[in-house]
């Protein structure tokens, strides 16, 4: 596996301290998948086999890596996460409810993860790679796959995170994995959780399958109530650019505020802000809009035809600028206060009368 150059000096002081002291340490996770997937990563996780847990703490320390949970065996050294290899098993109600073991078994450590495509490993030293759950096959398959039902179900983060793969790598989700999904429920899921795999998805190249299987997954029933994907709502969606102004589409198709994703308050307020299209949409109505933001800033462009004229008119990119000023009344005569406002606002609808006609 290829590091970059700039997390090279972190990589040598991990190499240096491991090397003698165990031949038995591997990338894992993420990583690894966007490794064969020739895709861009910057956190890189590293599991550490044949050192004893006190052992490894201070070999860890030697380096300057930072414990992250004394219980979970997780030290950081910059991009790097260096553990201990793992079990978990549920203790009790939630997320966070796992008691965890070590374990220095590679192909139990392995069987933790939540996908076989999240699962394979690389031997820093050697190269060799360990697929104990065929992993490299649902990458050319192009899948999501769970890898042991019973543990899947014991994390419900898990369905939201296929949905969020789906988005960011454009894998389709084995019909197994969509039908085990289904059947957990959300409830103990936080909503700092759930903005999080929802705000993943909104910014990845392939959102509207992400939606798509939001969709699939029940996740839209679970969490926002609603049960019947539009064809409607994905395509706007695909003409929308990435972001959370996604979410104008969900308000005016389904009349679902913002607030439903958990978003921050700014975001919320935002994309309330934007005006919904009405019935008959004037050149009127689309100059007044961009009096506020560019037309491509405003949700409403998914439909083509005003994404359309919203270029012909040359407010589609830029603000419409009705070049009446304050300064300019003042020069006229007119003194602050509710006369100069009410006489601001007269010429500066004028402007967009004339404008769009």
């Amino acid at each position: 596996m290829i590091i970059s150059a700039r997390f090279q000096d972190d990589y040598k002081k991990i190499l240096e301290v491991l090397k003698g002291r165990t031949n038995r340490a591997f990338f894992v996770g993420g990583a690894v998948r966007d490794f064969i997937l020739k895709r861009e990563f910057c956190d890189i996780d590293i599991e550490v086999f044949d050192v004893e847990p006190d052992r490894f703490a201070a070999l860890m320390q030697s380096i300057g890596a930072a414990g992250v949970g004394k219980s979970y065996f997780v030290y950081k050294l910059g991009n790097f996460d260096i553990s201990l290899p793992r079990e978990e098993s549920k203790s009790g109600i939630g997320h966070k409810a796992f008691e965890v073991r070590w374990c220095n078994v590679p192909e139990a450590a392995s069987k933790r993860r939540d996908f076989t495509i999240n699962s394979i490993m690389i031997n820093i030293f050697s190269g060799e790679c360990l697929d104990f759950n065929n992993g490299i096959r649902d990458i050319e398959l192009k899948t999501i796959r769970h890898i042991d039902q019973d543990r899947f179900k014991e994390d419900s983060l898990r369905v939201l995170r296929a949905m969020r793969f789906s988005s960011q790598l454009g894998f389709k989700i084995a019909e197994e994995t969509a039908a085990l999904c289904r059947s957990i429920p959300l409830s103990d899921l936080s909503q700092e959780r759930i903005a999080a795999e929802f705000n993943i998805m909104f910014h990845s190249d392939h959102r509207v399958r992400g939606v798509f299987y939001m969709f699939t997954l029940w996740i839209a029933e679970k969490i926002l109530g609603i049960r019947e994907v539009k064809l409607s709502l994905l395509r706007a969606l695909k003409r929308l650019p990435s972001g959370y102004i996604n979410l104008y589409a969900f308000r005016a198709l389904y009349g679902i505020a913002p607030s439903c994703f958990f978003v921050p308050k700014k975001v919320e307020r935002k994309i309330v802000s934007m005006p919904l299209i009405p019935k008959r949409v004037s050149d009127r109505f689309l100059i007044r809009t961009a009096l506020v933001m560019p037309l491509c800033e405003w949700g409403g462009t998914y439909i083509l035809r005003l994404q359309e004229r919203a270029k012909e008119l040359n407010i589609f990119e830029n603000k419409f600028d009705p070049c009446v000023h304050a300064t300019d009344l003042f020069n006229e005569g007119y003194k602050e206060g509710k006369e100069l406002g009410t006489e601001l606002k007269k010429r500066i609808l004028r402007k967009v009368r004339e404008y769009g006609k």
